[in-house]
């Protein structure tokens, strides 16, 4: 199976110490496995915020760039959707929160022209048609900073954790899970096999960020661009299987030396 965002708990991350963003809890009856070699994705956002003027049209500078990401829709190809690496919303009700997708026919839309460096999106230009006052605007981006981490983590005394995966975020971003004979794929880490690889009853995965400066919108209504699938293998707890000691046998190999 594949964990995706619905499996996921997001939580908010302040910039400038690791945190846990995301969390998924296997069950008490399954216990799940790396399935070492598998593709993974994993691409988190971030947001960042402007003005456009009443009735202008205004070129926004995106800090960070946005990652065109092999994977997601493309906003300067007029993929205007909420799976794109990109995604812009504005204010329509004056209400201070830009929750309406932009696309290149609503009140602030895009004019179809955005800026490009090889890879990335520098700047996206809005026109605001309603002239009705200055629009808020609002872009969730695909984090192309910091370290983005997978680890597993129990949930009893202790509260162990063991990093399984780890890439910089632009790796992540600019992975590409249908692509296995090019260098740009991000595989299960080989070192997950064995007793490593096996995630117990009630133990949880988490997605783990860290960056001196910029933060994750994960938690956000709005990001629905975050894009995860982690394939496991899972199974039923055996009858003869008692979940408690295979709990103790997984987290004090978590601390072994």
């Amino acid at each position: 199976m594949y964990l995706t965002p619905e499996a996921f708990t997001f939580g908010e991350y302040t910039s400038g110490s690791e945190g846990i963003v995301g969390t998924a809890k296997v069950p008490s009856t399954q216990v799940w496995r790396v399935p070492v070699g598998m593709p993974l994705v994993v691409a988190l956002t971030g947001k960042q915020t402007a003005t456009v003027s009443s009735g202008a049209t205004e070129s926004i500078d995106l800090s960070p760039e946005a990652p065109l990401v092999d994977f997601m829709d493309d906003v300067t190809a007029g993929e205007y959707t909420t799976d794109a690496s990109l995604v812009g919303y504005y204010d329509s009700t004056g209400d201070g929160n830009p929750d309406t997708l932009i696309t290149d026919s609503t009140g602030t839309q895009y004019t179809g022209t955005f800026g490009t460096s090889e890879d990335f999106i520098t700047s996206a230009e809005l026109q605001e048609t309603d002239a009705g006052g200055d629009v808020d605007v609002a872009f969730y981006a695909v984090m192309r900073h910091g370290l983005t981490k997978i680890q597993k983590r129990n949930s009893g005394k202790g509260n162990v954790s063991q990093e399984l995966q780890a890439d910089d975020s632009i790796t992540w971003a600019f992975s590409n899970p249908d692509a296995p004979d090019t260098d740009r794929q991000i595989k299960w880490d080989a070192r997950n096999d064995g007793l490593r690889g096996v995630i117990p009853p009630k133990f949880n995965v988490d997605l783990v960020f860290y960056d001196a400066s910029f933060a994750t919108a994960v938690e956000e209504a709005n990001a629905e661009n975050v894009e995860v699938s982690i394939p496991v293998s899972q199974r039923p707890v055996r009858p003869d299987e008692d979940a408690a000691d295979l709990r103790r046998k997984v987290s004090q190999n978590m601390v072994a030396p």
